[in-house]
C-alpha cells in the first residue's frame, strides 16, 4: 500500500484502489487522497449471489465504514463496493451528499442475471 501511497502523493493523483479482504474478514476498498491517511471503504452488503471468503472456516463481515469525499480538487465522491449500489437506500444516502462522482469497485460474476 506504500507504494500506491508514494504514487498518489508523487502524482498528486487520487487513488481507488481495487477491494480485498482485511484481517477482519471484511471487504474493503482503499481511497488514497494525496497528503492524507488511508480510507477503507468498507463493503456494507454481502453478495446476494454469495461470497467466496479467503478464510477456510469462517465467512466474510458486513462493514459499516462508508466514506463521503467532499470537496476534492476534483471534486465531491463516493464510493460503493460491488452488491451495496444494489441497495437503493444506501445509494440515496450517498446522492444527498451532493456528489459529482460515484465509484462502484466491483467483480460480479453473475452479471447476465
Amino acid at each position: 500500500m506504500d507504494d500506491l501511497k508514494n504514487f498518489a502523493n508523487e502524482t498528486e493523483t487520487i487513488i481507488i484502489g481495487g477491494s480485498f479482504y482485511n484481517e477482519e474478514r471484511k471487504n474493503v476498498c482503499p481511497i488514497i487522497i494525496p497528503g492524507h491517511e488511508i480510507y477503507y471503504n468498507e463493503k456494507i452488503n454481502l453478495s446476494p449471489v454469495g461470497e467466496d471468503s479467503p478464510y477456510d472456516d469462517e465467512g466474510p463481515i458486513s462493514g459499516e465504514n462508508l466514506f463521503i469525499i467532499k470537496n476534492s480538487p476534483f471534486g465531491s465522491f463516493g464510493v460503493l463496493i460491488c452488491a451495496d449500489y444494489l441497495d437503493d437506500e444506501l445509494k440515496t444516502q450517498i446522492y444527498k451528499k451532493n456528489i459529482d462522482f460515484m465509484f462502484v469497485v466491483s467483480l460480479n460474476t453473475k452479471s447476465d442475471e
